[in-house]
C-alpha cells in the first residue's frame, strides 16, 4: 500500500509455470494492469498525462558536468522504461522502445542572481519543468535538466511520466545516477538488469489467465454490490477538470505517534494499518458511508525478487472494501481491516479488480503511506556522490489529476497527512474540517481503543 509494503502474513499465490525472463525479441508489449488505468483514467479527463514522478537533488560541491551527463545517460540507457513512448489508442495501446543514443541533460543558469532570489527561481523552474506536458506517443516520457545556481550549487532534475514510473523508481533513478557518476570508471558495477520492466508487463499478460482463475472469483466476489465511495463536493464545475494542488498538512505528533505505535505493536499489526483504519473512520464520517472502497498505493515490487531494484511502473491500487458497523470499537475495525489488508496481498490484483468489477469504479478515497528509508528523495536523505560533493533533497510541490490525495509520511516529528486537492470542489474549510476530525478520533482511540467509535466524534463532521 505505499512505497514500503505494509506487511501481511500472506504472499500472493502467483503462477508458477510462467517464470519472470526476458521476453521474445518480437513480442508486442502491451500496457500493464496499472497502465491501462491511469492511460483511461487520463484520457476520460481529458489530459494527456496523470501527471509525472520527480525528484530534484541539491548539489553542493564542485560538480563534473560532463560526469554528471554520461551517468544520466547510462541510466537511461540501463533502464528500458526509460526510452518507451506509449502508442496506439484504448485496448490496443501498446509500448515503444526507442534505442538508446546519446541523452540530452538539459541546462539552466541562475548563477547571475542573489542566491535567495536564485533558489525560489530553481524551485519554480523546477516544477514547471516537472509539468510540461507530453505527448505519450512522441515522447520523451524521461528527461532530466541542471540548473546552475552558482560556481558549486546545482539542482539535478529527473522527471518520468507516470505511465513509466512510479515513487520508488524516483529513488531508484536517483541512487542509480549518484552510484555511476561515483565509479565513473568502472562501468560494471552497474550492470544492465536481467529482466526489463517490459518483460514484467508481458509476463503480466501471458499469466492473465492463470491469475483469473486462481483470483479473479475472489475479487467480483469481494466487490459485488460494492459502488464507488465518492466525496460530496463543496462547488459544481463543468470545466475540464483542475490538477491538484492545494496542499493541507495535519501533523499528529510524536507522542500521539507513539501512543498509535504501541497501540500496534500490542495488537501485533504494523502501524500503516492502524493509521489506515483512521483513514477509513474518518473519510466514513466525511461522506456518510459506511461500505467503503478504499484504494491503497502498492510499490508492487514484492512479488518477485527480478522486480525490486525495476525501474517503471510496478505500483498498482488494489481495492479494499472496508464496512464500518455502527456499534465497532476500533480494535474491532483495526483486526477487519488487517484481514482485509491480508486477502487484497493473497489475491493481489495488479490493478484488476476493477475490469472485474466495472460498476465499482474509481473511488475518491486512496490511502498513502510513505516510508522515508524507502524513497530517499524526496522524503528522505541522498547519500553523497564523493567526497567533494554534498547531496541533499530539494522538494518540489507538484499536482496530479484527481480530485484528493492523503499522503501518510512517519517522520521524525510524528506522523504527519499532507492532503493535496482540488480547491475548485472541495473548500478550504471542509478539508481543515477532515484533519481536526482525524486528529480528534486519533487522540480518542489513543485514550481508549475500546470506545464505540459512534462517540468518537460527536461533533465537528466534515459533512
Amino acid at each position: 500500500m505505499s512505497p514500503a509494503n505494509i506487511g501481511t502474513r500472506h504472499a500472493a499465490q502467483l503462477p508458477t509455470n510462467a517464470p519472470l525472463q526476458p521476453r521474445a525479441q518480437d513480442a508486442l508489449i502491451p500496457l500493464s494492469g496499472s497502465q491501462r488505468r491511469l492511460w483511461s483514467y487520463a484520457f476520460a479527463n481529458g489530459h494527456r498525462s496523470v501527471g509525472a514522478v520527480a525528484s530534484a537533488t541539491r548539489v553542493l560541491g564542485s560538480l563534473d558536468v560532463g560526469k554528471l551527463r554520461a551517468a544520466v545517460g547510462g541510466v537511461v540507457e540501463r533502464h528500458e522504461s526509460l526510452r518507451t513512448r506509449v502508442v496506439g489508442f484504448d485496448i490496443e495501446a501498446r509500448h515503444a522502445i526507442d534505442a538508446a543514443q546519446g541523452f540530452e541533460l538539459e541546462h539552466f543558469n541562475l548563477a547571475g542572481l542573489v542566491p535567495a532570489r536564485a533558489v525560489t527561481e530553481a524551485r519554480q523552474i523546477a516544477e514547471e519543468y516537472a509539468e510540461q506536458p507530453v505527448d505519450p506517443a512522441k515522447g520523451p516520457l524521461f528527461r532530466a535538466a541542471l540548473l546552475t545556481l552558482g560556481e558549486s550549487d546545482h539542482v539535478l532534475v529527473t522527471v518520468a511520466d507516470h505511465l513509466i514510473s512510479d515513487a520508488a523508481s524516483a529513488g531508484i533513478i536517483t541512487d542509480e545516477v549518484w552510484a555511476a557518476y561515483r565509479n565513473s570508471e568502472n562501468a560494471e558495477l552497474l550492470p544492465a538488469p536481467r529482466v526489463q520492466f517490459a518483460d514484467y508487463v508481458v509476463w503480466q499478460s501471458r499469466t492473465y489467465d492463470s491469475w483469473l482463475t486462481q483470483h479473479g472469483a475472489y475479487w467480483r466476489d469481494r466487490l459485488r454490490g460494492a459502488s464507488a465511495t465518492r466525496l460530496p463536493r463543496d462547488f459544481a464545475t463543468d470545466a475540464v477538470p483542475a490538477r491538484t494542488a492545494a496542499l493541507f498538512t495535519i501533523p499528529f505528533g510524536k507522542k500521539l505517534t507513539a501512543v498509535l505505535r504501541a497501540l500496534a505493536v500490542a495488537r501485533e499489526i504494523r502501524l500503516p494499518i492502524a493509521v489506515l483504519a483512521l483513514h477509513a473512520c474518518a473519510m466514513s464520517r466525511w461522506c456518510d458511508q459506511r461500505d467503503l472502497c478504499v484504494s491503497f498505493a502498492s510499490h508492487g515490487r514484492h512479488i518477485h525478487p527480478e522486480l525490486k531494484g525495476m525501474v517503471g511502473l510496478l505500483a498498482s491500487f488494489p481495492h479494499l472494501r472496508i464496512e464500518i458497523a455502527a456499534r465497532d470499537d476500533f480494535i474491532t475495525l483495526l483486526e477487519r481491516v488487517r484481514h482485509e489488508v491480508e486477502l487484497a496481498f493473497a489475491h493481489f490484483d495488479f490493478d484488476r479488480a476493477l475490469e472485474l468489477n466495472p460498476g465499482c469504479g474509481e473511488s475518491d478515497i486512496g490511502f498513502n503511506w510513505t516510508a522515508p528509508e524507502a524513497l530517499r528523495n524526496p522524503a528522505g536523505t541522498v547519500r553523497p556522490a564523493q567526497d567533494t560533493l554534498v547531496l541533499r533533497p530539494f522538494p518540489l510541490r507538484l499536482s496530479w489529476l484527481g480530485k484528493l490525495f492523503v499522503f501518510y509520511s512517519n517522520t521524525p516529528a510524528g506522523i504527519v497527512a499532507s492532503v493535496t486537492y482540488r480547491s475548485d470542489l472541495f473548500a478550504r474549510a471542509r478539508v481543515e474540517r477532515f484533519g481536526n476530525d482525524l486528529r480528534a478520533l486519533a487522540r480518542r482511540v489513543a485514550e481508549d481503543p475500546r470506545m464505540p467509535l459512534a462517540a468518537g466524534l460527536q461533533a465537528g463532521r466534515c459533512s
